[in-house]
């Protein structure tokens, strides 16, 4: 992988030139996901590490205060990446929680960080659906997409 390529993967501000544009296409924001898996620095751009990306912890905060009596229900974290939410969902006290992510990579990396109960490795679309049992997807009480 050339060095700027890298770059644009590991920096807050180039990140978001390169994967947030607007007009990117989905096979290239594929591509550059699947790159993005493979130098590891996904968790340093949306973790806590750098303090930068405060969507979990937002999500965290607003379930808690929303929807504190609907630990049980059963969630789907919809392009769930590395497991951050699942992490912070599993943190104050949901148990229910479904993947689903396209990127194999960040799929093997939500089997060994978050107990999730089902991990989906798709994508989803208009014209690509969820490859679950019709009882399953009326049984999702919240689809996050974080």
């Amino acid at each position: 992988m050339a060095s700027q390529e890298k770059d644009a993967l590991s920096e807050p501000n180039a990140l978001e030139e390169s994967v947030l544009r607007p007009d990117i296409s989905h096979k290239e924001s594929q591509n550059l996901y699947n790159k993005w898996a493979e130098i590891g620095t996904y968790d340093d751009i949306h973790g806590s590490k750098r303090n930068i990306y405060k969507g979990q912890e937002m999500l965290g905060e607003i379930m808690e205060k929303l929807f504190a009596d609907k630990t049980s229900a059963r969630v789907l974290d919809a392009g769930a990446g590395t497991g951050l939410t699942g992490e912070k969902l599993e943190s104050i006290g949901y148990t229910n929680i479904d993947a689903l992510e396209p990127i194999a990579k960040f799929t093997e990396t939500l089997k060994q960080r978050v107990n999730y109960r089902r991990i989906m490795n798709q994508a989803v679309g208009i014209d690509i659906p969820i490859d679950a049992p019709d009882s399953t997807l009326g049984s999702w009480f919240f689809f996050l997409f974080f």
